[in-house]
């Protein structure tokens, strides 16, 4: 048997001291090449998109991570390897990454030049994202969810920031269309211009012209004053035109003189303007059907949808709705933070949601306006009320505590868990509260007790009313706690 030539010795070992290395990082990290061929990976990186023990070495980084053919680059993402290349500088991206049984994944990729042996490599680290983990919060507002139905939205979502060309993006009421248009924003070349925002259905036919291209001062009644249209403040940036499924015929066509040609004109004026803007716009409505009905010109659908990408209804995607609900809980910031029970994650996957996440966002503040424990029937209560259809935005009641950061939700993981290890359920109806591992329940559950005792100065059917449970659990509660309840009974 003849030996291996001396230089491919010296690849193999190089490669082994690299492997070694790359295991002092306990996420998935690889060494790439310019031809986006692995040249060393840790024990992590194979188990994650391969099988342990695999040796991904040699092979192409697109085809393992992504399962793809080609580049993430020529399919419209950002693509480490490539910048990192081409500009030697670390680099900090979102991707959708896939384990070897097809199983997707949010990952955040931080991507650094590394010099070995003479040539630029990339160290690529991957840090697997929370389903509740926030892609993006800089104003609070944030695209959440891990179901295979939200992370295929997202890459599509990705692939068309990553690519010029206007975005269409269809989706019920209620399932964050606004927040999916200034993704595609943050994540284009066009992140460091502005985004503007059109509302469809709040523009009269009237002012269309005007508040789209602007007008010159006395170009009509009224006009006291030069004013710049939507366009121009969109320059170099993004121009979000919101419900476009509601614009008449005869601004339709206005606008798409105005996307293809770039050109606009304000009302009263004859200097011609040039503008850079990219479109993204949005609608609940099935356009193709409005272009069969006549409702819509066909040839601004084929501008407006370059790119086009369906977001999900909350009810195909339910496995989403934990993580959100977490979410907005912290975001409200309450004191006692809000507790929610396996029955009531339950019952909320049970329902159709026609309003989506925003009704989800309704329901768990009306809900909290009856105290912080969220139970089954609590939840129940607020979707059989009539108002449970009505899509708005409520605001908490003034009587809300001070802010904190915490928050317990029972999800319904640990009732399985206590059922697997022969525990009894907790006699409050409340899985696994009674045990070790949730004390943080009891904890909360003793503190709202005490709070709403004295509240309602130790009537137990407001405090039961209140914190959405029985007036016999309230009993055993005080019981438990050995509270006195406002009348000096323990």
């Amino acid at each position: 048997m003849s030996e291996s030539p001396p230089d491919d010795r010296a690849s193999r070992a190089r490669a082994d001291t690299l492997t070694q290395l790359l295991e002092t990082h306990d996420e998935p990290a690889v060494l790439i090449d310019a031809d986006y061929s692995i040249v060393a990976m840790n024990g992590a990186y194979a188990a994650a998109y391969g099988r342990a023990g695999d040796d991904l070495r040699g092979m192409k980084c697109h085809r393992i991570s992504h399962h793809s053919e080609v580049p993430c680059h020529e399919r419209g993402e950002d693509c480490p390897v490539k910048r990192v290349m081409r500009d030697g500088r670390p680099v900090e991206t979102l991707h959708i990454h896939f384990h070897d049984d097809e199983t997707p994944e949010r990952v955040q990729v931080k991507g650094f030049p590394v010099d070995v042996g003479g040539r630029r490599l990339l160290l690529e680290r991957v840090r697997r994202l929370e389903p509740d983990e926030p892609l993006q919060s800089d104003d609070g507002e944030e695209l959440l969810g891990s179901s295979p139905a939200m992370l295929a939205a997202l890459q599509r979502l990705i692939q068309a920031a990553g690519l010029s060309g206007s975005v269409l993006i269809q989706g019920e009421s209620g399932v964050g269309k606004e927040l999916a248009a200034r993704f595609v924003h943050r994540r284009s070349s066009r992140s460091g211009g502005p985004f503007v925002t059109a509302d469809c259905t709040a523009i009269p036919e009237t002012l269309f012209e005007s508040e789209l291209f602007g007008h010159e001062r006395g170009a009509f009644t009224g006009s006291a004053q030069r004013r710049i249209g939507l366009f121009e403040s969109a320059s170099d940036g993004t121009l979000f035109l919101d419900e476009i499924g509601e614009l008449p015929m005869t601004m339709q066509a206005k606008l798409l003189r105005a996307i293809e040609s770039g050109e606009i004109r304000r009302l009263g004026s004859t200097q011609t303007l040039r503008t850079r803007v990219r479109i993204v716009a949005a609608t609940n409505r099935d356009l193709r059907a409005m272009v069969a009905a006549g409702q819509f010109r066909l040839d601004l659908y084929y501008r407006l949808a370059t790119h086009e990408v369906t977001l999900p209804p909350l009810r195909d995607r339910t496995q989403d709705i934990a993580p959100i609900c977490r979410h907005l809980l912290t975001r409200f910031g309450l004191n006692p933070p809000p507790v929610v029970t396996a029955g009531a994650l339950a019952r909320l996957a049970r329902y159709t949601w026609p309003g989506n996440v925003r009704e989800l966002r309704n329901v768990l503040e009306r809900t909290l306006a009856h105290g912080p424990l969220i139970d089954e029937a609590a939840v129940d209560r607020q979707l059989s009320e009539p108002h449970a259809q009505v899509i708005g935005s409520p605001l908490l009641p003034t009587m809300t505590p001070p802010p904190a950061t915490g928050m317990t939700i029972v999800d319904s993981a640990w009732p399985m868990a206590d059922a697997r290890q022969g525990r009894p359920p907790d006699p409050d109806g409340l899985p696994g509260a009674a045990h070790a591992e949730s004390a943080a329940l009891d904890d909360v559950r003793h503190r709202l007790l005490i709070e709403q005792l004295e509240r309602h100065r130790g009537n137990r059917a407001r405090v039961a009313e209140s914190l959405g449970v029985s007036e016999r659990t309230v009993y055993r509660w005080i019981r438990r706690y050995k509270v006195v309840d406002g009348g000096g009974n323990p």
